[in-house]
């Protein structure tokens, strides 16, 4: 009997007193206004049944996020807030609906269904490959060009010259030419029987 009028008398003080500090505050963590009576009963009530939901939930969710000591760590939280919701849905209770923001608060808010179940998605990491510089222009190496020349016996003799850029020619012998020589500059320097020298610059 004595501990059934000191449970009463707990009530009525936690009724008193969250009755003034519903009044005064108009508004709960959410900024939005205060459960109604109606609303913090069945709020109770809930809390109370379905409290040890927060045990698995904290499990899966910590263990998302650190694969190891997340699972052990996710029990203990999921373990106090069990604890946390039973108490606090026993309080809505001995309120007589007058709790109204009552023990709850962003860690844990009204139901358990409110929680955050999962990990914020990773945001997608998109790589961009490197832009390379466009490869050079492939050069356009004339070809060289043999002149062939005919000796007095008949036979042909082929000169072959190479280009030396700048439109210019070498010959075999290192001699440049400002174009393409012909048969007749060529055989002296390269035909049959031909005693003469290479002229400086190629002339």
């Amino acid at each position: 009997m004595k501990r059934w009028n000191a449970f009463v008398c707990v009530c009525g003080v936690a009724w008193v007193a969250l009755a003034g500090v519903t009044q005064a505050a108009g508004v709960d963590y959410q900024g939005k206004p205060v459960p109604s009576a109606g609303q913090v009963f069945s709020r109770g009530l809930v809390n109370i049944a379905t409290g040890w939901v927060e045990l698995p939930r904290n499990i899966v969710y910590e263990g998302a996020r650190f694969p190891l000591l997340g699972v052990v760590w996710g029990a203990l939280e999921g373990a106090g807030l069990t604890v946390g919701r039973a108490v606090a849905g026993v309080v809505d209770l001995c309120s007589l609906g007058q709790a109204g923001e009552g023990m709850y608060g962003p860690a844990m808010p009204y139901y358990v269904w409110d929680q955050k179940w999962g990990p914020p998605p990773v945001e997608p990491v998109i790589l961009v490959p490197a832009l390379r510089p466009p490869p050079p222009a492939p050069v356009m190496v004339e070809p060289s060009q043999t002149v062939w020349l005919v000796n007095p016996n008949g036979s042909k003799t082929p000169v072959v010259l190479r280009p030396g850029g700048g439109g210019t020619w070498v010959g075999p012998n290192g001699e440049v030419y400002t174009s393409l020589p012909t048969a007749d500059q060529l055989r002296p320097l390269y035909g049959l029987q031909s005693t003469a020298t290479p002229a400086p610059g190629g002339k």
